[in-house]
């Protein structure tokens, strides 16, 4: 491009100089600040010289203005294009970090709760393999034991589990409000009236969720309001914005 701008400079002169936004929009795009700055510059100063040095500033100075108005009126565009796939990567990145998070607090639940457990059982077991045969009677009450131990340790596990499934309303409107920040919406939680129930029944939050993929499908949904509300004692959850307003 460089050549093809500036090879007519000594036939066309003044003329060709708004041609110079075209080689200054690439310059922009590709090269670094620190170098792409300073050559711009050069490139909208150079009508300005010309026309000094041909005699004709006027024309010089309007040229200036063309080169300049060219040149950030598309690059501008061409920027405003990448600041929104850097955004749109960034709201990927932090809903990808908002499930990591939550897969990483499970995993230390289960650990804290469950790790020693596990490892005890491990070690029983491995101190009773060399008793088998010595003293049948140890072994069989420490199978017992361990036997018990592991009823109580698949006893935990079902009841972590069923905590998981069974989450407080407070931690679903949370993981709710994360993932509509994590998306770019802006978004607030009101309670019209009454406490928040401390449960929510499957079929609330399935339609809950199913409102939440329908407020992140919306390309235009830029802030939500969460509402709670209370009738007949059951909690109705409401997800509501600008351009789209569902109930769950």
């Amino acid at each position: 491009m460089a050549v093809l701008v500036l090879a007519p400079f000594p036939v066309l002169g003044l003329i060709w100089t708004a041609a110079l936004s075209s080689l200054a929009i690439s310059v922009l795009v590709l090269l670094r600040p620190s170098v792409s700055v300073p050559l711009t510059a050069v490139f909208v100063a150079t009508p300005l010289v010309i026309g000094v040095v041909s005699g004709a500033v006027v024309s010089g100075l309007y040229f200036v203005l063309v080169v300049s108005f060219r040149t950030a009126a598309v690059f501008v565009l061409v920027w405003l294009v990448g600041a929104i796939r850097r955004l749109e990567a960034a709201r990927r990145a932090l809903a990808v970090q908002a499930v990591e998070q939550e897969r990483l607090r499970i995993d230390d639940q289960l650990n804290r709760a469950l790790g020693s457990t596990l490892r005890e059982i491990i070690a029983v077991g491995a101190e009773l393999a060399p008793l088998a045969e010595r003293d049948p009677d140890a072994t069989r009450r420490g199978l017992d034991a361990l036997v018990g131990r592991s009823r109580a340790a698949l006893a935990d596990t079902r009841r972590i589990a069923a905590g998981f499934r069974h989450t407080s309303v407070r931690a679903e409107l949370d993981t709710v409000l994360s993932l509509l920040r994590a998306a770019g919406v802006r978004s607030r939680l009101v309670v019209a009236s009454g406490e928040l129930p401390e449960t929510m029944d499957p079929t609330c939050r399935r339609d809950l969720y199913r409102a939440l993929g329908d407020v992140l499908g919306d390309a235009g949904a830029r802030s939500c309001v969460l509402t709670v509300r209370m009738h007949d004692g059951a909690a109705r959850f409401e997800l509501s914005t600008g351009f789209l307003g569902v109930a769950a």
